[in-house]
């Protein structure tokens, strides 16, 4: 019994869950020419001060806009590259921290629902279309493809396209580990089991390693709820495939070993839009946007919303 006693108090100790930051605002940074930025902040689910950013082009006509929604242990301000290019193209894209992200309030990597992320991002998504005159897109990558498809399942909202970039579409994982993650998250939900590696990122080192010192990428473990949220909310996708309807853009690596391209032509077969495009590209892993071939991807986004924007 003393034996049980002290393991229990291990894992209790073990399981201490994420640490709470506070919102907090970026350094302002100088942006390339034609392209204005900006910053705010906007209360999500329960309150919490959530980080959001904008980039608009200066130089040329707006034709369009996107809204980005990153993924697990990720930050908006990963996509200002991305957000430059589109500006150069004619399009203003907008942005904000999930909570627990990047400059957002909230518990590192961690959540109460994950219909919170959805939530979140229906307030913001709702801004921006208050807001703009022009078509507006929605993006997700990874765990933020997997927000806007389960977003677009449950509001249909009244944008132009959905774009998806590695999206987390199935768990990627064993059912024994599902149940062994339940499990888990029913006894010890703030239990850190389930973390990232980032070296299947990118197949630059150097975007690995920029990556391993940001100070904005939680590089701990993310919580058994944290990880049963995620697994729940995939399944709900699962379950509701064919509710999508919206223009459709899909984009994953062949080689991606952290979220399956399998979950990607699942969507693609199943989702009952009329326009839809599934592109697999041989050679990339999991974040597109930070592969050595990204010129190409992002020619790829931009062609997409030309043709949908005459």
């Amino acid at each position: 019994m003393r034996s049980l006693i002290v393991f229990a108090l291990l894992l209790s100790c073990a399981a201490c869950g994420t640490p709470y930051l506070p919102a907090r605002t970026a350094p302002t940074l100088d942006q390339p020419d034609g392209t204005a930025h900006t910053q705010s902040q906007f209360k999500g689910v329960g309150g919490v001060t959530l980080y959001a950013q904008s980039w608009q082009p200066t130089k040329v006509k707006k034709r369009g806009a996107v809204v980005v929604m990153h993924g697990l242990k990720d930050h908006s301000s990963r996509y200002a590259e991305l957000a430059h290019h589109l500006n150069e193209a004619g399009y203003g894209v907008y942005a904000f921290d999930l909570p627990g992200h990047g400059m957002s309030a909230g518990n590192r990597v961690g959540v109460l629902l994950f219909d919170d992320y959805v939530m979140d991002f229906d307030i913001f998504l709702y801004q921006v279309l208050c807001t703009e005159q022009v078509p507006v897109f929605v993006f997700g990558h990874s765990m933020g493809g997997a927000i806007v498809t389960l977003h677009s399942i449950t509001y249909h909202p009244d944008v132009r396209g959905m774009i998806l970039s590695g999206a987390a579409l199935e768990p990627g994982v064993s059912g024994a580990t599902i149940g062994i993650t339940n499990a888990t998250n029913a006894i010890l939900p703030d239990f850190d089991v389930f973390n990232l590696d980032l070296d299947l990122f990118s197949r630059d080192p150097a975007v690995v390693a920029a990556a391993k010192r940001d100070p904005l990428v939680y590089q701990g473990g993310a919580t058994a709820h944290m990880a049963s949220q995620l697994i729940a909310g995939i399944r709900r996708i699962d379950a509701s495939m064919e509710s999508v309807t919206v223009p459709l853009l899909i984009l994953h690596g062949k080689l991606d070993a952290v979220t399956p391209p399998s979950g990607s032509k699942l969507l693609y077969a199943r989702t009952q839009s009329k326009d839809k495009t599934l592109t697999l590209y041989g050679n990339m892993v999991h974040d597109l946007l930070h592969e050595p071939e990204k010129a190409t991807v992002t020619s790829d986004i931009i062609a997409w919303m030309n043709a949908r924007t005459r």
